[in-house]
């Protein structure tokens, strides 16, 4: 388990700061940075307030989507990766795979290779005769494509896999395979009754891809984020729990407090967004850029994060201490399932206050 300790205070004469991240066993930091670091680990950090807070506003123009891309700049894939081809797709949707077979002697179904494709490392179909066999759980397409190589009898393929309304836990490797030499003989032909593991494939793929599914709310959220009523001056808890589509995986939270953001994780771009609010006035945070702006004549707003997980779930907790508020405060609560990937699903839940002190 992971805590995030922070207060947020201001003044006429004292700036704002933002505590650093605190584990369990570590005591508060009387120092706030008030500056993005100059040394940051992820090589997509390196941004400034404002471009950080342009891409949020951006990424969250539809105040109903739940769907959240944040577009930073990328890296340049490195070789290996450029070789593996990412198919994204929503929940529900359909995911078609391209396997290229070059210099091949192609003028009907028959005279084609047989091809094999693997998902998850398990065995998914096989195509031969033109017919395709899968005794997986999938609702399989398939379409040949051919271009004839000039001035020789050979022609390039390609051949499409089409999976239809993918579920989240699709997520995974898959692979098209070239059978051993056995069966590139045109004169094999598969029995009736073959199963993709009945044909013996070897040697390199022809192509490796990537399928990632980007989940449904119910999919991804065990339980829908309440909203929480409480009295003025009482403690609020909001509570994002997300499933885990493999055990051991790590999904990010980002956490906003009336559309600011307040928690992200420690490597992440948005991080700085959570140490500092402004750094136009020479690394201060200036009352009107505070996140209760408005709403709250609280000089300090204090909160924390704290993470628990389970086999099947992560959950994060966000509480809120000695709340003083006028109105409501909405409260965002973002999952990111793939960490390669900056799509974000997005909970909402508000914070209402009860004019009433608590006792």
């Amino acid at each position: 388990m992971e805590r995030y300790r922070c207060r947020l205070k201001f003044a006429t004469t004292v700036p704002l700061g933002l505590c650093v991240m605190l584990s369990l066993t570590s005591s508060t930091s009387s120092a706030c940075p008030t500056a993005v670091p100059k040394a940051c680990r992820n090589a997509t950090c390196h941004y400034s307030i404002a471009t950080l807070e342009r891409i949020v506003q951006e990424a969250t123009y539809n105040p109903a989507s739940e769907k959240i891309q944040l577009v930073f700049d990328q890296p340049a894939p490195n070789a290996v990766r450029s070789l593996v081809q990412v198919i994204s797709v929503d929940s529900g949707g359909s995911a078609s795979f391209s396997c290229p077979v070059h210099n091949v002697t192609f003028t009907t179904p028959l005279q084609l290779p047989y091809i094999g494709w693997t998902h998850q490392g398990r065995d998914l179909a096989v195509l031969g005769n033109g017919r395709l066999i899968s005794d997986g759980p999938f609702d399989l397409e398939h379409s040949v494509r051919s271009r004839p190589v000039p001035g020789s009898p050979f022609a390039d393929v390609n051949v499409t896999l089409a999976l239809k309304s993918v579920a989240w836990q699709a997520s995974g490797d898959l692979s098209c395979l070239q059978p051993c030499n056995t069966f590139l003989l045109p004169s094999v032909r598969l029995p009736i009754a073959v199963k993709p593991g009945d044909v013996p494939f070897c040697g390199s793929p022809y192509q490796l891809s990537r399928l990632l599914v980007f989940p449904s709310a119910s999919e991804l959220f065990a339980v829908p984020m309440s909203n929480v009523s409480v009295r003025r001056g009482s403690d609020a808890q909001f509570t994002c729990a997300a499933n885990l589509r493999v055990a051991g995986s790590t999904p990010a939270f980002i956490w906003r407090f009336n559309g600011y953001v307040i928690a992200a994780p420690g490597d992440h771009p948005l991080q700085a967004l959570v140490r500092v609010l402004d750094t136009h006035r020479g690394g201060s945070v200036s009352a009107e850029r505070f996140p209760l702006r408005g709403i709250s004549t609280a000089k300090a707003f204090t909160f924390s994060v704290t993470y628990l997980s389970t086999a099947t779930t992560v959950n994060s907790t966000l509480s809120v201490s000695h709340v003083d508020l006028n109105t409501s405060a909405r409260v965002e609560c973002w999952v990111r399932p793939e960490a390669d990937q900056e799509v974000w699903r997005r909970q909402i839940a508000y914070l209402h206050v009860l004019t009433t002190p608590a006792a």
